[in-house]
C-alpha cells in the first residue's frame, strides 16, 4: 500500500497529513508536520492508546523522476489525555530519514496498519 500511494499520481487523503521537508547537511532529511488521527485505529493497552504507522519518503527530481525511497515504522503510544489532544489538534511529528541524493521534491506517505488507510502529501525540499 505504501508503494502504491508513493507511485500514485494524485494525492491520497484517507489520513490527512501536513508536511514540510528540510535537508540538514548532506546526510539527513527531516520531515515536520501533523497527522490527523481521526481515522487511525489505535488499540487500548494498559490505559494507553497504541498503534503502528508505516511512514515513507519518496524523492523525485524536478522532472518527476524517482530518486529513491526510505521507509520507517512509527510506533504510537499515548495516554488517554494525549490521545484526546492529538485527536483534536493532530499529531505533531519530526521524523529524520537518510537524505535522498538528487531529490528536490518529496512525497510523504503514512499507512495505518489498523485501519488499512493511507495518507500522502507532496512538498518541495527546502
Amino acid at each position: 500500500r505504501v508503494s502504491q500511494a508513493g507511485n500514485f499520481r494524485r494525492q491520497v487523503s484517507d489520513i490527512k497529513v501536513k508536511v514540510s521537508a528540510t535537508q540538514r547537511g548532506a546526510a539527513t532529511l527531516v520531515l515536520d508536520g501533523k497527522i490527523t488521527l481521526s481515522k487511525v485505529k489505535l488499540a487500548t493497552a494498559g490505559g494507553s492508546r497504541v498503534g503502528l504507522l508505516n511512514v515513507a519518503v519518496f524523492g523525485f527530481d524536478n522532472g518527476g523522476n524517482p530518486m529513491g525511497v526510505q521507509v520507517q515504522e512509527l510506533p504510537l503510544a499515548f495516554s488517554e489525555e494525549e490521545y484526546a489532544r492529538f485527536l483534536k489538534d493532530g499529531l505533531p511529528y519530526a521524523i529524520s530519514f537518510p537524505a535522498i541524493r538528487g531529490a528536490q521534491n518529496i512525497r510523504f506517505v503514512v499507512y495505518d496498519f489498523g485501519s488499512d488507510l493511507v495518507g500522502r502529501v507532496d512538498t518541495t525540499l527546502r
